[in-house]
């Protein structure tokens, strides 16, 4: 039996408004490119703040967690109409300045960078939802807000909705072979976490690493304080910040250079009503 390979329709802010589906995912809605790869059907999907999942049609992040990707110079992720993987697993992105570049996952410039490309007589880019490529042929398939498609052919389609559905079906009748089921971004929980403080024994500087994601939604304040623990007595604080952030990681740290050895350290953060401490650390020796 012949194995049939499967396209995947970019989501972007025209899709939901198209099908009149309600936007109710903060990171369905910062998708800016998604694809399947010919080699192994992998989803690859590409988010607003460059970064980059692999995963299933169900669960985007099921086989790599976020990490970075890098767009040609002068490039945004807001400038991408739509990403699309060859049958060679070369990655093309299409820009809303009628260019588009060919690369990889995580360098969409690194084979070619951003050159011309034309679309149907009447069409502009403003006008275009999605771009993706065929692994049977590699014929470019595009869809437009009027409803139409151009190079329609007999590739599964499959498309990911706002309201985290995702459908398969033919170029012109997205839902042919599934109706609408239910998907995962799989980005990770919501969640902050205190590295144990580490001695830069060159600079004699103490730090930790504080983080907060990586699928936060909300801006969050976080107070964080690098402190000395002083059994039976209180705690003094070396080093302290109050940031308000997404998803990030933040680094606390202090100059420790002429002070007594032996301390044990750690790291507290108060944020949204709940304080976590790190593990204590012993910086046996500073100077």
């Amino acid at each position: 039996m012949r194995r049939v390979k499967r396209t995947a329709l970019s989501l972007n802010a025209s899709i939901a408004v198209l099908l009149l589906l309600p936007a109710t995912a903060a990171f369905a809605q910062s998708i800016v490119g998604i694809s399947i790869a010919c080699s192994n059907d992998h989803v690859y999907a590409w988010f607003a703040d460059r970064r980059v999942t692999s995963g299933t049609s169900s669960n985007l992040g099921s086989y790599q967690p976020p990490h970075a990707y890098s767009l040609p110079a002068g490039k945004t992720p807001a400038d991408v109409i739509g990403v699309g993987i060859a049958g060679n697993d070369h990655v093309y992105a299409w820009y809303r300045d009628g260019t588009a570049s060919s690369g990889t996952s995580t360098d969409l410039g690194h084979y070619r960078a951003p050159y011309h490309y034309s679309l149907p007589a009447g069409k502009t880019t403003a006008d275009v939802v999605g771009i993706d490529i065929a692994c049977s042929n590699d014929h470019v398939y595009a869809w437009y807000k009027d409803r139409t498609a151009s190079f329609a052919g007999n590739d599964h389609v499959y498309v990911w909705y706002r309201d985290l559905t995702v459908t398969s079906g033919t170029s012109d009748h997205l839902d042919t072979y599934r109706a609408p089921y239910s998907y995962v971004l799989g980005l990770g929980p919501c969640s902050v976490t205190a590295g144990t403080p580490q001695l830069n024994t060159a600079d004699h500087v103490i730090f930790a690493v504080v983080n907060r994601g990586p699928s936060c939604e909300t801006t969050a304040t976080m107070k964080i304080s690098l402190n000395r623990d002083v059994p039976f007595w209180f705690d003094p604080t070396l080093a302290s910040k109050t940031i308000a952030l997404i998803n990030g990681d933040v680094a606390v740290q202090y100059r420790c250079a002429g002070t007594s050895t032996g301390q044990n350290v750690y790291v507290e953060v108060e944020s949204e009503g709940r304080k976590i401490q790190s593990p204590r650390a012993a910086i046996q020796f500073c100077n």
